[in-house]
């Protein structure tokens, strides 16, 4: 039996994993600083602990197989110090240990916005990195840098970049797009929504991370991993509006306003609606994922359409349980202004 830890076990991600892990038999560890949820305590063990506390995560590590690094300081939930803390020296943690250790595979779960979407498209493993902009992308592009230098140095490990991960037990800022919806309330989007816009689903993220943990080509390898089936970022929406049967209106806002009003709310601490969502939510985003496919034989499952559907029905069915979420990729982030603007829309 493969002894699995997973970092950031208790996030959203990281949830969805450990269920896809322990389907194939694996012995699961979850390492995080949040508990897990009730359903998960009672079939993997759960470790206490912070990825940039050294000794604990040196224990922690000691006789695993697989090391899963989904640990992250999310956009809402970080300033310029924890990101830097968690994102790029809790990483380098993780791998230096997992190094030491002689595990057998580190899987790096990166992201993609450590590219500039504003960049020739489809993004590839090739396109050039982000060398600039918010504290978050600055920290996660820093982080998998890290984790690369580490890889030249023997650590048998792959680095997965996704697009935006949607699934069950998702929800942070798609807990506020699915309670509007819920609720009959317009939806706002920045821009005509007509952007292309790629997401990938927990469930097919989580099986390309085991892919490439069981394959013997993924070492030393970079792979970008999204959805085959995409449309514009109205049309997604409109879709979830549609099977909620919900009154719910797109409503187009013009995007240099709605940019410079967000980033004054943002910087004043009304509103919770981070840099990294509002700079890019009226971008053209989507990733060329050839490369997996060819080198792993990996294709993804789900469509946008798919996981936000999925994702919207776990939501409703869990609505009271986001009061306590586990994580800030789980829990509603504090509304603020928002709050004002769903009464009156």
């Amino acid at each position: 039996m493969t002894k699995v830890l997973i970092t950031g076990g208790a996030g959203f991600f990281g949830i969805n994993l450990a269920e896809k892990l322990l389907e194939k038999a694996n012995n699961v560890i979850l390492y995080d600083v949040n508990t897990p949820p009730k359903e998960m305590l009672d079939k993997v063990q759960y470790i206490e602990g912070d990825i940039r506390d050294s000794e604990k995560l040196k224990k922690a590590i000691r006789g695993i197989d697989v090391v899963y690094n989904a640990a992250a300081m999310v956009p809402s939930a970080g300033d310029r110090t924890t990101f830097y803390e968690v994102n790029v020296k809790g990483a380098e943690n993780v791998g230096r240990i997992a190094l030491n250790h002689e595990v057998q595979k580190l899987i790096h779960v990166s992201s993609s916005s450590i590219y500039d979407p504003r960049g020739a498209l489809p993004l590839t493993e090739k396109s050039p990195l982000r060398r600039t902009g918010g504290m978050y992308e600055m920290s996660k592009c820093h982080g998998d840098l890290t984790i690369q230098k580490l890889m030249k140095e023997g650590l048998p490990a792959t680095i997965i970049r996704p697009r935006t991960i949607i699934g069950r037990h998702r929800g942070g800022s798609f807990h506020i797009l699915f309670d509007w919806i819920k609720e009959g309330k317009r939806v706002y989007i920045i821009g005509r929504g007509d952007n292309k816009f790629q997401m990938i689903s927990a469930s097919d993220l989580s099986n390309a991370c085991i892919t490439a943990a069981e394959s013997n080509k993924s070492a030393g390898e970079v792979f970008n991993v999204g959805t085959d089936e995409y449309g514009t970022l109205k049309e997604s929406i409109e879709k979830v509006i549609q099977h909620a049967g919900s009154k719910s209106k797109v409503t187009p806002l013009p995007a240099n306003l709605a940019k410079i009003t967000l980033r004054i709310l943002y910087y004043t601490r009304i509103s919770p609606v981070v840099p990294w969502h509002y700079n890019n939510m009226d971008r053209n985003f989507y990733y060329d994922t050839a490369k997996i496919k060819q080198v792993l034989g990996w294709k993804p499952k789900d469509s946008n359409q798919d996981m936000l559907i999925e994702s919207y029905n776990w939501f409703v069915e869990h609505y009271d349980e986001f009061e306590i979420g586990h994580s800030h990729a789980q829990a509603p982030p504090g509304l603020k202004i928002l709050n004002w603007l769903k009464k009156i829309s």
